[in-house]
């Protein structure tokens, strides 16, 4: 199965209301297919990515 590079940013906001943002550097990481497809069904279903399988 050929693998996909998933590019992201992401913002953690600590229980304190802090916030660490690194929305500004793109990561990236290599997925296969299907969990690409499973993330972005997740996120149409505006579920957070932490709740995605």
């Amino acid at each position: 199965m050929e693998d996909l590079n998933f590019n992201y940013c992401y913002k953690i906001t600590y229980e304190s209301g802090e916030t660490y943002d690194r929305r500004r550097n793109e990561l990236s990481v290599e997925i296969s297919k299907e969990d690409y497809k499973k993330i972005i069904t997740g996120v149409l279903q505006e579920r957070s990515i932490d709740q995605i399988e």
